[in-house]
C-alpha cells in the first residue's frame, strides 16, 4: 500500500527538502494550527509548494 501524495507523512517528509531545519518549520506549522490534521496537512502542503524556502534561522517567521 502506498501513501498519497499529498498525505500528511509524506508532506511532513517534503519539509525536510525546504529547509535543514525542517524540524523548526515542523514546530512552527503545529503551534500555528494547534495540532489540527486539516489545517496541519494544508499548511505542509502550502510550504513544499512555495517557490522559495525560509532563509536558515528565520524558519518560524517564514511561515
Amino acid at each position: 500500500m502506498q501513501a498519497e501524495p499529498n498525505s500528511g507523512v509524506l508532506l511532513a517528509m517534503r519539509l525536510k527538502e525546504k529547509s535543514h531545519n525542517y524540524k523548526k518549520l515542523l514546530a512552527a506549522v503545529l503551534k500555528c494550527t494547534g495540532g489540527q490534521p486539516f489545517l496541519t496537512q494544508k499548511l505542509f502542503q502550502m510550504i513544499v509548494e512555495a517557490p522559495d524556502s525560509p532563509p536558515a534561522g528565520r524558519e518560524t517567521e517564514w511561515v
